[in-house]
C-alpha cells in the first residue's frame, strides 16, 4: 500500500529517520520518501492524452502498464526548458496508482529525522500548499518534502479516466 510523505513524516515524528530521494526543479530542491518511489528512468517516448490537465505531460507503457506522466516544472508553473542529460522521471506511488513525475535532476538519498521538519511558510507556495508537506533543514540548506499523493487532484483522475 502507498505510504504519503505525510505518513513518512509522522514515523519521523516518532524518532525514526526516513529515506528520502532529493531532486532539483529549476533552483529549488524537493523530495520525496524513498518508499514511494519504484524507479527513476530516462526520459521515454511520451504519448498526449487528449483535453488532460496543463501538467498533465501523457502516458507511458512501462512493463504493459499505463503510467501517467507528470511535468513538475508545469505543475510549480515554471518556465519550460528542454530537457537535458540530466533531466529524469521518477516513478512514484501517488494514492493507489502510479505515476511519473518529470524533473530537471536527481541528486541524492538522504535520511531525515523530526526535527528537520518544519511547516510550509504561508507565503511563496500558495498555488502549490496542496502537494509541499512542508520544509526540512539541512544545516543552511531547505528541502521542500512533496506529497506525492496529492499530485493529481480528485478533478485531475477524472479528467484522465474520460480522455
Amino acid at each position: 500500500m502507498a505510504r504519503s510523505a505525510n505518513a513518512v513524516t509522522r514515523q519521523a515524528d516518532a524518532g525514526a529517520l526516513a529515506k528520502w530521494v532529493t531532486f532539483g526543479i529549476g533552483q529549488e530542491p524537493y523530495g520525496i520518501p524513498v518508499l514511494q518511489v519504484q524507479e527513476v528512468l530516462k526520459v521515454p517516448e511520451i504519448a498526449a492524452v487528449p483535453e488532460a490537465p496543463g501538467h498533465v505531460l501523457g502516458i507511458i507503457n512501462l512493463h504493459g502498464n499505463v503510467v501517467t506522466m507528470l511535468d513538475m516544472r508545469r505543475r510549480f508553473h515554471l518556465d519550460e526548458r528542454p530537457h537535458d542529460d540530466a533531466t529524469r522521471i521518477i516513478l512514484v506511488e501517488m494514492g493507489e496508482s502510479v505515476g511519473g513525475i518529470l524533473v530537471d535532476r536527481v541528486e541524492v538519498l538522504i535520511e531525515l529525522g523530526p526535527h528537520q521538519f518544519a511547516p510550509l511558510p504561508s507565503s511563496g507556495h500558495r498555488n502549490n500548499a496542496n502537494v509541499l508537506s512542508g520544509v526540512a533543514h539541512l544545516g543552511e540548506e531547505t528541502l521542500i518534502p512533496i506529497d506525492a499523493d496529492k499530485l493529481l487532484s480528485p478533478e485531475d483522475w477524472q479528467a484522465l479516466d474520460a480522455g
